[in-house]
């Protein structure tokens, strides 16, 4: 199977793992603020990959120079222990309807980081596929109900939002060369851990760190939060690995799709209804993701 084939389905299997958790991290309600949500979800990421690392044969300390294992350092504590929080922190000030059209600069931000540091040209369909992706998201927000928010807290929500964005996207456009001299698991194993660590000291040296440390003791809210960080294991896995065998501007369309399969999967489990507009907005999605990976 032919690489750009591999990250395709890589990059679809992404957007389906990473949409089944949100669902079960909305079902875990309310128990975690975001920064113990985030370390919650990296923890139960280390102590799936280290096996999977084990079992892989793969070496924990490869022969990748210094400058490798500082990038991706460094793009673990951004794009994950940074971006995360601030996802989580932006969710929660402004709500999932607001927060999905600020998601919705991801896709741009990749297109454009991707043709600026990395050369990449999604040519004249790659970026038809991405305008209806991105059209897709539009109709299925501003269609959603209107919530009233404080506007310190909308404002705040939304730069907490594109800064996450932002910082999520120079995050993995920063290892793109190494992610392609190196295997997918360790790169996921290091970032993570990167991460695992920034986000304990900032627990420890965090002023609420008591409040912090019982959201993470065991309770019932577990029964969704164990099983959603093991998506998200799977979903940082083949995130990753799509964007090492594919262009980043085509893995990011094909991520994106995530925010569509939420809609579909929320009406399943959560039984929330399939609007007009959402309906519509599935159709250019996947219109979309067809013409891009033609």
């Amino acid at each position: 199977m032919q690489n750009q084939t591999l990250g395709i389905i890589f990059s679809l299997s992404a957007a389906f793992f990473w949409s089944t958790s949100v669902i079960m991290y909305r079902k875990s309600g309310d128990g975690f603020s975001p920064l113990s949500l985030n370390f919650f979800k990296s923890l139960i990421a280390i102590i799936l990959l280290l096996p999977t690392l084990y079992l892989k044969e793969v070496d924990f300390i490869p022969d990748n120079s210094i400058n490798d294992w500082l990038l991706i350092i460094i793009s673990g504590i951004l794009g994950t222990a940074l971006a995360d929080s601030l996802f989580f922190s932006s969710l929660n000030r402004i709500g999932a309807s607001l927060n999905a059209i600020i998601g919705c600069s991801y896709l741009p931000c990749i297109i454009i980081f991707s043709y600026i540091f990395l050369d990449e040209a999604l040519g004249f369909k790659g970026l038809i596929g991405g305008a209806l992706v991105l059209s897709a998201l539009f109709v299925s927000t501003w269609h959603g109900k209107r919530q009233n928010i404080d506007r310190k807290d909308l404002i705040v929500g939304i730069i907490y939002g594109l800064a996450g964005i932002l910082t999520m996207v120079v995050g993995i456009i920063m290892i793109k060369g190494v992610l392609l001299r190196s295997d997918v698991v360790w790169v996921t194993l290091i970032r993570t851990g990167a991460a695992l660590l920034g986000l304990l000291v900032t627990i420890i040296l965090h002023p609420q760190r008591k409040k912090l440390w019982l959201e993470l003791q065991p309770s019932l809210i577990w029964k969704w939060a164990v099983p959603a960080s093991v998506g998200n294991y799977l979903a940082l896995l083949f995130w990753l690995a799509g964007m090492k065998y594919t262009m980043v501007s085509l893995a990011a369309i094909l991520n994106q799709l995530s925010a569509i399969l939420i809609f579909i999967l929320a009406a399943i489990f959560l039984k929330e209804k399939i609007t007009t507009a959402k309906s519509i907005a599935v159709f250019l999605a996947l219109s979309g993701a067809i013409i891009a990976t033609r």
